[in-house]
Protein backbone atom coordinates (compact mmCIF):
# COMPACT_ATOMS: atom_id res chain seq x y z
CA UNK A 1 0.00 0.00 0.00
CA UNK A 2 0.75 3.74 -0.51
CA UNK A 3 1.46 4.74 2.83
CA UNK A 4 2.50 9.26 1.63
CA UNK A 5 0.51 11.39 -0.30
CA UNK A 6 2.21 13.97 -2.13
CA UNK A 7 2.33 17.31 -1.16
CA UNK A 8 2.47 19.26 -3.93
CA UNK A 9 0.76 19.25 -7.39
CA UNK A 10 3.63 18.79 -10.09
CA UNK A 11 5.20 15.83 -7.87
CA UNK A 12 2.03 14.36 -6.95
CA UNK A 13 1.79 10.49 -8.25
CA UNK A 14 -1.75 11.04 -7.56
CA UNK A 15 -2.74 13.88 -9.49
CA UNK A 16 -4.55 13.10 -12.69
CA UNK A 17 -5.30 14.78 -15.67
CA UNK A 18 -7.10 14.06 -18.88
CA UNK A 19 -6.69 16.66 -21.98
CA UNK A 20 -7.49 20.35 -21.02
CA UNK A 21 -9.45 18.63 -17.60
CA UNK A 22 -8.74 19.84 -14.43
CA UNK A 23 -6.45 17.91 -12.47
CA UNK A 24 -7.77 15.27 -9.29
CA UNK A 25 -5.80 15.91 -6.43
CA UNK A 26 -5.02 13.22 -3.95
CA UNK A 27 -4.09 14.68 -0.60
CA UNK A 28 -3.54 13.93 3.53
CA UNK A 29 -5.01 16.57 4.99
CA UNK A 30 -6.80 20.39 4.52
CA UNK A 31 -3.08 21.87 4.61
CA UNK A 32 -1.82 20.96 1.85
CA UNK A 33 -4.48 21.78 -0.21
CA UNK A 34 -3.73 25.47 0.99
CA UNK A 35 -0.22 24.41 0.04
CA UNK A 36 -0.85 23.35 -3.47
CA UNK A 37 -4.36 26.07 -4.61
CA UNK A 38 -2.81 29.35 -2.89
CA UNK A 39 -3.76 31.54 0.08
CA UNK A 40 -7.15 33.64 -0.13
CA UNK A 41 -4.74 36.51 -0.94
CA UNK A 42 -3.51 35.54 -4.45
CA UNK A 43 -6.52 33.21 -5.68
CA UNK A 44 -7.64 35.31 -8.45
CA UNK A 45 -4.93 34.34 -10.17
CA UNK A 46 -3.58 31.20 -8.70
CA UNK A 47 -5.28 28.63 -11.43
CA UNK A 48 -4.57 25.90 -8.47
CA UNK A 49 -8.37 26.95 -7.54
CA UNK A 50 -9.67 25.15 -10.81
CA UNK A 51 -8.18 21.73 -9.04
CA UNK A 52 -10.29 19.04 -7.41
CA UNK A 53 -8.91 17.84 -4.58
CA UNK A 54 -9.58 14.96 -2.14
CA UNK A 55 -8.10 14.60 1.40
CA UNK A 56 -7.85 11.09 2.35
CA UNK A 57 -7.49 11.90 5.74
CA UNK A 58 -5.09 9.51 6.80
CA UNK A 59 -6.55 6.52 4.54
CA UNK A 60 -3.78 5.11 2.24
CA UNK A 61 -4.56 3.29 -1.40
CA UNK A 62 -3.42 0.07 -2.11
CA UNK A 63 -0.31 -0.25 -4.23
CA UNK A 64 -2.41 -1.52 -7.11
CA UNK A 65 -4.84 1.47 -6.71
CA UNK A 66 -6.12 2.45 -10.67
CA UNK A 67 -6.63 6.45 -10.51
CA UNK A 68 -9.18 8.11 -12.94
CA UNK A 69 -11.15 11.40 -13.32
CA UNK A 70 -14.10 9.58 -13.93
CA UNK A 71 -14.25 7.63 -11.05
CA UNK A 72 -12.26 8.48 -7.75
CA UNK A 73 -9.88 5.94 -5.61
CA UNK A 74 -11.18 4.28 -2.61
CA UNK A 75 -8.68 4.76 0.37
CA UNK A 76 -8.30 2.41 3.05
CA UNK A 77 -7.19 3.21 6.90
CA UNK A 78 -6.36 0.55 9.86
CA UNK A 79 -9.69 0.13 11.78
CA UNK A 80 -12.06 2.21 10.25
CA UNK A 81 -14.47 1.48 7.00
CA UNK A 82 -14.24 4.02 3.95
CA UNK A 83 -18.11 5.21 4.03
CA UNK A 84 -17.49 7.90 0.40
CA UNK A 85 -15.94 10.93 -0.02
CA UNK A 86 -18.14 14.13 0.98
CA UNK A 87 -17.68 17.97 -0.34
CA UNK A 88 -16.17 20.64 2.30
CA UNK A 89 -15.34 24.43 2.46
CA UNK A 90 -11.99 25.10 2.54
CA UNK A 91 -11.30 28.46 3.73
CA UNK A 92 -12.06 30.33 1.04
CA UNK A 93 -14.08 29.60 -2.18
CA UNK A 94 -11.80 28.68 -4.94
CA UNK A 95 -12.81 30.68 -8.62
CA UNK A 96 -14.12 29.26 -11.83
CA UNK A 97 -16.24 26.65 -9.58
CA UNK A 98 -18.28 24.00 -11.62
CA UNK A 99 -19.28 20.58 -11.98
CA UNK A 100 -15.61 19.37 -12.58
CA UNK A 101 -13.48 22.25 -10.99
CA UNK A 102 -13.04 23.85 -7.91
CA UNK A 103 -14.00 21.44 -5.73
CA UNK A 104 -12.78 19.80 -2.44
CA UNK A 105 -13.64 16.39 -1.17
CA UNK A 106 -12.96 14.42 2.17
CA UNK A 107 -12.72 11.11 3.02
CA UNK A 108 -15.29 9.80 5.43
CA UNK A 109 -14.54 7.00 7.98
CA UNK A 110 -16.52 4.93 10.19
CA UNK A 111 -15.01 3.38 13.11
CA UNK A 112 -14.69 -0.47 13.11
CA UNK A 113 -15.74 -2.39 16.60
CA UNK A 114 -12.67 -3.37 18.93
CA UNK A 115 -11.96 -7.18 18.57
CA UNK A 116 -10.24 -9.14 21.82
CA UNK A 117 -8.20 -12.01 21.90
CA UNK A 118 -6.50 -13.75 24.78
CA UNK A 119 -4.65 -17.30 25.48
CA UNK A 120 -6.59 -19.39 27.85
CA UNK A 121 -4.93 -19.81 31.29
CA UNK A 122 -4.29 -23.01 31.29
CA UNK A 123 -2.36 -22.72 27.99
CA UNK A 124 1.33 -24.40 28.67
CA UNK A 125 3.64 -24.86 25.76
CA UNK A 126 6.80 -25.97 27.32
CA UNK A 127 7.78 -29.41 26.35
CA UNK A 128 10.42 -31.73 25.97
CA UNK A 129 12.30 -31.84 22.38
CA UNK A 130 10.76 -34.29 20.27
CA UNK A 131 11.56 -32.79 16.75
CA UNK A 132 7.78 -31.76 16.16
CA UNK A 133 7.13 -28.21 15.86
CA UNK A 134 5.29 -25.92 18.62
CA UNK A 135 1.62 -25.72 17.46
CA UNK A 136 -1.17 -23.88 18.25
CA UNK A 137 -5.16 -24.19 17.69
CA UNK A 138 -8.08 -22.37 18.20
CA UNK A 139 -8.64 -24.38 21.48
CA UNK A 140 -5.84 -22.04 22.72
CA UNK A 141 -7.33 -18.95 22.58
CA UNK A 142 -10.40 -16.71 23.02
CA UNK A 143 -11.26 -14.27 20.20
CA UNK A 144 -14.34 -11.90 19.96
CA UNK A 145 -16.82 -13.72 17.37
CA UNK A 146 -16.55 -12.34 14.00
CA UNK A 147 -13.04 -10.93 14.28
CA UNK A 148 -10.70 -11.67 11.59
CA UNK A 149 -8.40 -14.40 11.09
CA UNK A 150 -5.82 -15.49 13.88
CA UNK A 151 -1.64 -15.69 13.15
CA UNK A 152 0.69 -16.38 15.63
CA UNK A 153 4.30 -14.54 15.54
CA UNK A 154 7.33 -16.10 17.36
CA UNK A 155 10.35 -14.90 18.70
CA UNK A 156 13.59 -16.62 20.39
CA UNK A 157 15.02 -15.44 23.04
CA UNK A 158 19.29 -15.25 22.59
CA UNK A 159 21.29 -13.85 25.62
CA UNK A 160 19.40 -10.77 26.66
CA UNK A 161 17.40 -9.79 23.50
CA UNK A 162 14.58 -11.14 21.77
CA UNK A 163 15.03 -12.10 17.91
CA UNK A 164 11.94 -12.36 15.44
CA UNK A 165 11.94 -15.97 13.96
CA UNK A 166 9.39 -16.83 10.54
CA UNK A 167 7.91 -20.14 11.78
CA UNK A 168 6.90 -22.07 15.01
CA UNK A 169 10.00 -23.47 16.88
CA UNK A 170 11.44 -26.92 16.74
CA UNK A 171 14.49 -26.84 18.37
CA UNK A 172 15.04 -26.67 22.46
CA UNK A 173 15.41 -23.29 23.42
CA UNK A 174 13.88 -20.34 25.13
CA UNK A 175 10.73 -18.45 23.43
CA UNK A 176 7.88 -16.20 23.41
CA UNK A 177 4.72 -16.17 21.00
CA UNK A 178 1.71 -14.10 20.54
CA UNK A 179 -1.74 -14.38 18.78
CA UNK A 180 -2.99 -11.71 16.19
CA UNK A 181 -6.20 -11.37 15.70
CA UNK A 182 -6.39 -9.76 11.91
CA UNK A 183 -8.97 -6.81 11.28
CA UNK A 184 -11.35 -7.66 9.09
CA UNK A 185 -14.60 -5.61 7.39
CA UNK A 186 -16.27 -5.18 11.08
CA UNK A 187 -13.60 -5.39 13.43
CA UNK A 188 -10.38 -3.60 14.26
CA UNK A 189 -7.06 -6.06 14.49
CA UNK A 190 -5.67 -7.14 18.07
CA UNK A 191 -3.08 -9.14 19.71
CA UNK A 192 -2.09 -10.94 22.87
CA UNK A 193 0.48 -10.26 25.10
CA UNK A 194 3.61 -12.26 24.54
CA UNK A 195 3.69 -15.66 26.60
CA UNK A 196 6.77 -17.02 26.70
CA UNK A 197 7.52 -20.87 26.98
CA UNK A 198 10.57 -23.12 27.18
CA UNK A 199 11.68 -26.49 24.99
CA UNK A 200 13.66 -28.23 26.89
CA UNK A 201 16.30 -30.70 25.89
CA UNK A 202 15.54 -34.23 25.97
CA UNK A 203 17.55 -37.62 27.38
CA UNK A 204 19.24 -39.34 24.39
CA UNK A 205 18.61 -42.89 24.37
CA UNK A 206 22.21 -45.34 24.31
CA UNK A 207 22.96 -48.25 24.82
CA UNK A 208 25.72 -49.13 27.86
CA UNK A 209 28.43 -50.97 26.64
CA UNK A 210 29.51 -54.46 27.23
CA UNK A 211 32.34 -56.55 27.48
CA UNK A 212 34.90 -54.82 27.78
CA UNK A 213 38.06 -56.30 28.88
CA UNK A 214 41.24 -54.73 29.91
CA UNK A 215 44.95 -55.86 31.72
CA UNK A 216 46.19 -55.67 35.49
CA UNK A 217 48.55 -52.58 35.27
CA UNK A 218 46.36 -49.90 32.60
CA UNK A 219 44.50 -47.05 33.47
CA UNK A 220 40.83 -46.49 31.54
CA UNK A 221 42.42 -44.44 29.14
CA UNK A 222 43.71 -47.94 27.57
CA UNK A 223 40.12 -49.23 27.05
CA UNK A 224 38.44 -47.88 24.12
CA UNK A 225 34.67 -46.91 24.54
CA UNK A 226 31.79 -46.95 21.44
CA UNK A 227 31.42 -43.70 20.00
CA UNK A 228 29.78 -41.34 21.66
CA UNK A 229 31.45 -42.49 25.58
CA UNK A 230 33.53 -41.17 27.37
CA UNK A 231 35.51 -42.68 30.61
CA UNK A 232 35.16 -39.71 33.65
CA UNK A 233 38.77 -39.23 35.03
CA UNK A 234 40.32 -41.73 31.92
CA UNK A 235 44.20 -40.87 32.26
CA UNK A 236 44.55 -40.90 35.58
CA UNK A 237 41.92 -44.11 36.58
CA UNK A 238 43.81 -47.62 37.11
CA UNK A 239 41.46 -50.41 35.91
CA UNK A 240 42.61 -51.68 39.35
CA UNK A 241 43.67 -56.04 39.99
CA UNK A 242 42.30 -59.18 38.31
CA UNK A 243 38.02 -59.08 38.42
CA UNK A 244 35.28 -57.39 37.14
CA UNK A 245 34.97 -53.77 37.75
CA UNK A 246 32.54 -50.82 37.70
CA UNK A 247 33.59 -47.33 36.14
CA UNK A 248 31.82 -44.14 35.18
CA UNK A 249 31.45 -43.16 31.74
CA UNK A 250 30.05 -40.04 29.85
CA UNK A 251 27.60 -40.12 27.07
CA UNK A 252 27.70 -37.04 24.11
CA UNK A 253 24.77 -37.34 21.80
CA UNK A 254 25.41 -36.07 18.14
CA UNK A 255 22.71 -33.47 18.62
CA UNK A 256 23.76 -31.46 21.70
CA UNK A 257 21.58 -28.63 20.55
CA UNK A 258 18.61 -30.93 21.56
CA UNK A 259 19.54 -33.36 23.87
CA UNK A 260 21.22 -33.47 27.40
CA UNK A 261 25.09 -35.05 28.01
CA UNK A 262 24.39 -38.36 30.47
CA UNK A 263 27.24 -38.35 33.28
CA UNK A 264 28.25 -41.19 35.44
CA UNK A 265 27.00 -44.16 33.82
CA UNK A 266 28.42 -47.14 35.20
CA UNK A 267 29.91 -48.97 32.79
CA UNK A 268 31.59 -52.98 33.75
CA UNK A 269 34.94 -53.60 32.86
CA UNK A 270 36.61 -56.95 33.05
CA UNK A 271 40.41 -57.08 33.92
CA UNK A 272 42.49 -59.89 33.23
CA UNK A 273 46.03 -60.67 34.32
CA UNK A 274 48.61 -59.34 32.57
CA UNK A 275 50.49 -61.97 30.03
CA UNK A 276 53.66 -62.69 30.85
CA UNK A 277 56.08 -63.37 28.32
CA UNK A 278 56.28 -67.64 27.38
CA UNK A 279 59.37 -68.64 28.56
CA UNK A 280 60.80 -72.18 27.44
CA UNK A 281 61.58 -74.84 30.19
CA UNK A 282 65.49 -75.61 30.29
CA UNK A 283 66.25 -79.37 28.97
CA UNK A 284 69.45 -81.64 31.18
CA UNK A 285 71.43 -83.74 29.30
CA UNK A 286 72.85 -86.62 30.98
CA UNK A 287 72.64 -90.50 29.93
CA UNK A 288 72.90 -93.72 32.35
CA UNK A 289 76.56 -95.10 33.61
CA UNK A 290 78.07 -98.38 34.01
CA UNK A 291 80.35 -98.79 36.71
CA UNK A 292 82.61 -101.39 38.39
CA UNK A 293 83.24 -101.71 41.98
CA UNK A 294 85.94 -99.44 43.21
CA UNK A 295 85.64 -96.77 40.58
CA UNK A 296 85.50 -93.27 41.20
CA UNK A 297 82.04 -91.18 40.12
CA UNK A 298 81.56 -87.55 39.65
CA UNK A 299 77.74 -87.08 39.13
CA UNK A 300 78.21 -83.76 37.39
CA UNK A 301 80.55 -85.24 34.82
CA UNK A 302 79.15 -85.49 31.12
CA UNK A 303 76.00 -83.58 32.61
CA UNK A 304 74.93 -80.44 30.37
CA UNK A 305 71.98 -78.50 30.08
CA UNK A 306 70.25 -75.22 27.88
CA UNK A 307 67.60 -73.00 27.54
CA UNK A 308 66.28 -71.64 24.71
CA UNK A 309 66.83 -68.38 25.89
CA UNK A 310 69.58 -68.23 28.44
CA UNK A 311 71.38 -70.91 25.93
CA UNK A 312 74.38 -73.38 27.81
CA UNK A 313 73.23 -73.30 31.67
CA UNK A 314 75.45 -76.06 32.09
CA UNK A 315 76.88 -74.21 35.71
CA UNK A 316 73.27 -74.12 36.86
CA UNK A 317 72.69 -77.87 37.27
CA UNK A 318 72.33 -78.97 40.62
CA UNK A 319 72.23 -82.51 42.18
CA UNK A 320 68.62 -83.32 43.94
CA UNK A 321 70.07 -86.62 44.91
CA UNK A 322 72.42 -88.85 44.77
CA UNK A 323 72.67 -92.70 46.02
CA UNK A 324 75.45 -94.05 44.26
CA UNK A 325 77.92 -96.18 45.92
CA UNK A 326 80.54 -97.69 44.32
CA UNK A 327 81.91 -100.10 46.99
CA UNK A 328 78.77 -102.34 46.36
CA UNK A 329 77.29 -103.65 42.85
CA UNK A 330 73.67 -102.45 42.71
CA UNK A 331 71.60 -99.76 40.73
CA UNK A 332 71.07 -96.36 41.48
CA UNK A 333 69.71 -93.40 40.53
CA UNK A 334 70.55 -89.58 40.92
CA UNK A 335 68.40 -86.72 40.05
CA UNK A 336 69.56 -83.43 38.18
CA UNK A 337 67.74 -80.25 38.37
CA UNK A 338 68.05 -76.76 36.45
CA UNK A 339 66.11 -73.43 36.43
CA UNK A 340 66.84 -71.15 33.63
CA UNK A 341 66.99 -66.68 34.67
CA UNK A 342 63.00 -66.76 34.46
CA UNK A 343 62.65 -69.40 37.07
CA UNK A 344 61.34 -72.25 34.71
CA UNK A 345 63.03 -75.14 35.67
CA UNK A 346 63.16 -79.64 34.59
CA UNK A 347 64.26 -82.26 35.80
CA UNK A 348 65.93 -85.61 35.28
CA UNK A 349 66.90 -88.74 36.92
CA UNK A 350 69.63 -91.47 35.52
CA UNK A 351 70.38 -94.63 36.03
CA UNK A 352 73.59 -95.85 37.45
CA UNK A 353 74.49 -99.56 37.35
CA UNK A 354 77.62 -100.78 39.62
CA UNK A 355 79.41 -104.18 38.73
CA UNK A 356 81.62 -106.64 40.14
CA UNK A 357 85.21 -106.20 38.34
CA UNK A 358 85.72 -109.39 35.60
CA UNK A 359 88.48 -112.43 36.69
CA UNK A 360 91.66 -111.29 34.68
CA UNK A 361 94.36 -113.62 33.32
CA UNK A 362 96.85 -115.21 35.34
CA UNK A 363 100.23 -113.21 35.36
CA UNK A 364 103.44 -114.85 33.65
CA UNK A 365 106.88 -114.44 35.83
CA UNK A 366 109.56 -113.14 33.99
CA UNK A 367 111.19 -116.69 34.62
CA UNK A 368 108.91 -118.94 33.40
CA UNK A 369 108.60 -117.07 30.04
CA UNK A 370 108.81 -119.55 27.01
CA UNK A 371 112.31 -119.59 24.73
CA UNK A 372 111.97 -118.44 21.71
CA UNK A 373 112.10 -121.27 20.34
CA UNK A 374 109.30 -122.37 21.98
CA UNK A 375 107.55 -119.63 21.19
CA UNK A 376 108.19 -120.73 17.48
CA UNK A 377 107.00 -123.86 17.48
CA UNK A 378 103.14 -124.30 16.77
CA UNK A 379 101.17 -125.74 19.23
CA UNK A 380 99.81 -129.00 19.20
CA UNK A 381 95.99 -130.08 19.71
CA UNK A 382 96.93 -131.69 22.93
CA UNK A 383 98.57 -127.61 23.73
CA UNK A 384 95.36 -125.95 22.70
CA UNK A 385 93.07 -127.63 24.75
CA UNK A 386 95.29 -127.11 28.01
CA UNK A 387 95.78 -123.63 26.99
CA UNK A 388 91.86 -123.39 26.15
CA UNK A 389 91.53 -124.79 30.11
CA UNK A 390 94.57 -123.02 31.60
CA UNK A 391 93.08 -121.38 34.41
CA UNK A 392 93.00 -117.57 34.40
CA UNK A 393 95.28 -115.62 36.55
CA UNK A 394 94.95 -115.93 40.53
CA UNK A 395 93.10 -119.34 40.50
CA UNK A 396 96.08 -121.48 41.41
CA UNK A 397 94.90 -123.18 43.76
CA UNK A 398 91.35 -124.18 41.73
CA UNK A 399 94.03 -125.21 39.65
CA UNK A 400 95.48 -128.02 41.75
CA UNK A 401 92.04 -129.36 43.10
CA UNK A 402 91.29 -129.71 39.12
CA UNK A 403 94.22 -132.02 38.92
CA UNK A 404 93.83 -134.17 41.73
CA UNK A 405 90.10 -134.35 40.78
CA UNK A 406 90.99 -135.67 37.41
CA UNK A 407 93.36 -137.98 38.61
CA UNK A 408 90.95 -139.96 40.90
CA UNK A 409 88.24 -139.98 38.24
CA UNK A 410 90.78 -141.57 35.95
CA UNK A 411 91.39 -144.15 39.00
CA UNK A 412 88.19 -144.69 39.21
CA UNK A 413 87.42 -145.28 35.51
CA UNK A 414 90.12 -147.94 35.19
CA UNK A 415 88.69 -149.62 38.40
CA UNK A 416 85.88 -150.26 36.65
CA UNK A 417 86.93 -151.72 33.59
CA UNK A 418 89.08 -153.93 35.34
CA UNK A 419 85.87 -155.50 37.17
CA UNK A 420 83.89 -156.12 33.92
CA UNK A 421 86.29 -157.30 32.18
CA UNK A 422 87.13 -160.05 34.90
CA UNK A 423 83.35 -160.97 34.79
CA UNK A 424 83.46 -161.74 31.37
CA UNK A 425 86.07 -164.36 31.53
CA UNK A 426 84.45 -166.14 34.54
Amino acid sequence: MTENIPTTFVSSSFATRTGNSSAVVYVSNKEQVVNIGGTPSNKNTNSGYSHIFLITDGGIFPEDTVFSLDEYASPIKSGYTFDGWEEIDILYNPINKSDNTGHTYQAKWVEKADSKISFKDDLNLNKLYDGIAVSLSENDYIVTEGAGNVAFAYQAKGGNDWNDITSAPINAGTYQVKAIVAENDTYKSAETDWKEFTISKAMPTYEVPTNLTATVGQTLADVILPEGFAWQDAQTTSVGSVGTRTFKATYTPKDTMNYNIVTDIEVTLTVNPKMEELNSVPTIKAEDKTLFIGDKFDPLKDVTASDKEDGDITKKVEVLSNDVDTSRAGTYTVTYKVTDSKGASSTKMITVTVREKDTQKPTTDDNEKPSATDIDKKPTSTDKQITADTPKTGDRTNMTTWAILMFVSLGLLAGVFIVRKSRKNI
